[in-house]
């Protein structure tokens, strides 16, 4: 049952892919109880898609002053490096991923190459912000960045 008095925010956000999508925000502040210790404010956004197509979700966030779109920002935001760091980890790759692959078996090469990587993947979003450079293969075509054009953008600024 659906509370009518919810006075939920209706936004078009950018989603994954750059897709616009509306949905229905709301936001608050509670407090996080953990055994012996004070509690702490925590920024809750639920959100929910007007069209039934998705179930709702909730975002925390430990900084309740950061506004709620700033949160699904970020939260949006994080898929571009999650793949990354899937990709990456992926068996017969050289180089960075292949330290990568050591990180996922957390052996001694862990924090070396994944910091690594951090460091690469990092720098290019800085360099670049908006839009990473593709290179495109002559074999097939990308539509998203991999590691390999972070990598070349790095490269080339160093």
């Amino acid at each position: 049952m659906k509370d009518k008095a919810t006075a939920w925010l209706r936004q078009e956000l950018t989603w994954y892919a750059r897709q616009q999508l509306k949905m229905d925000l709301i936001t608050g502040v509670s407090l996080w109880h953990r055994d012996g210790k004070d509690p702490l404010p925590i920024r809750w956004v639920l959100l929910r898609d007007p069209s039934g197509k998705r179930s709702p979700f909730t975002l925390f966030y430990t900084d309740p002053t950061v506004p709620m779109l700033q949160i699904v920002a970020w939260y949006t935001n994080r898929w571009n490096i999650e793949v990354t760091f899937l990709r990456s980890s992926r068996p017969s790759r050289s180089g960075i991923a292949a330290a990568m692959e050591y990180a996922c078996h957390r052996s001694d090469y862990s924090l070396p190459g994944s910091g690594l990587f951090s460091l690469v993947v990092l720098m290019a979003h800085a360099l670049h912000s908006d839009h990473l450079p593709t290179r495109q293969a002559a074999w097939y075509p990308k539509a998203e960045p991999t590691f390999v054009d972070a990598l070349a953008v790095v490269r080339r600024h160093l």
